[in-house]
């Protein structure tokens, strides 16, 4: 009964989802991969933040019912009927009447089953599709016959681009980059370790005299121009590659780097992702306690 339920409020909420982009018609950022899809996902929001009245995907929640309460605008009910009742009449509001409505949502795509993201395009035609990374040991891959069905899965999400979109791309990620030849729109390519239209290059660790560690800087170098970005509360690639994707995005749109840049003074990174905390006796801790990848867990040995 629970599970009948469930799919009757998720169609319902998928239906007033549907009349809500078309009747607002945001652009949508839609950003998937099998590491850093959060840290991706938050680091977009203070980059386009900069320029647009901006939504985000909250936490994680990334499946075929996150995705209609981020287009809503409603929180997640659980076991609480009321709550999803209220849910639905947010949405009915939406479509009867004219609200203020963002005018960019940013969408964590995430698949735990084979078809996860075809079913989630059928009605999610991005403007810009972002992909991070795979690697060699993807998440959920226990759920799928090979490494090669997980980057089908993902590419899903490039061939819904629209055709006059912009596609981000990880250029250390080879999977990633062969995904391109799946569309004729626009990409662009972010990286650390190969070339790449905005590569990371001089990231380091920051210190205080007397504090020890407090953060990281690095540099994205575009068409000869090297643009310093500063990050507190987290070191790590982890945090390097969403600030380039990032940036990506904004050179995409056109936009200010620099001024995409300087928003990352406000970056809280998320919690559980390299964070840097406080411990006792003026000793620094490194939180990487979240449910990481493989390829995420030797990002964070290398520190």
């Amino acid at each position: 009964m629970k599970f009948i339920l469930k799919k009757i409020v998720v169609a319902i909420l998928q239906f007033e989802s549907k009349l809500v982009l078309k009747k607002y018609k945001p652009k949508i950022v839609a950003v998937t991969g099998s590491v850093g899809k959060t840290s991706t996902k938050d680091s977009l929001y203070i980059a386009l933040s900069a320029f647009f009245h901006v939504r985000k995907t909250h936490k994680s929640y990334n499946s075929d019912i996150g995705i209609p309460l981020t287009v809503l605008g409603c929180q997640n009910g659980w076991a609480d009927a009321s709550v999803w009742f209220k849910n639905i009449l947010i949405g009915a509001k939406l479509v009867l009447f004219k609200k203020k409505y963002p005018e960019v949502l940013i969408l964590e795509i995430g698949a735990d089953r084979p078809d996860d993201i075809y079913k989630i395009m059928q009605w999610i035609k991005p403007d810009v599709s972002v992909l991070t990374r795979i690697g060699k040991v993807p998440v959920h891959v226990e759920f799928y016959k090979s490494v090669a069905e997980v980057v089908k899965e993902k590419a899903w999400i490039v061939k819904f681009l629209k055709k006059d979109g912009l596609l981000v791309l990880n250029a250390d990620d080879e999977d990633i980059l062969n995904m391109r030849k799946f569309t004729t729109a626009k990409c662009l390519t972010y990286g650390v370790e190969n070339e790449a239209d905005i590569r990371g290059t001089f990231i380091s660790p920051l210190y205080k005299d007397g504090e020890g560690v407090y953060g990281m800087s690095l540099k994205a170098d575009i068409e000869g121009n090297s643009i310093p970005v500063l990050v507190k509360g987290a070191i790590g690639n982890q945090h390097a590659y969403p600030i380039l994707a990032s940036l990506a995005v904004l050179s995409g749109l056109g936009k200010n780097l620099i001024d995409g840049a300087n928003a990352f003074s406000k970056y809280n990174p998320p919690e559980g992702r390299m964070r840097i905390l406080e411990g006792i006796n003026n000793s620094k801790i490194i939180d990487d306690t979240y449910n990481a990848s493989p390829v995420a867990m030797e990002e964070g040995l290398k520190i």
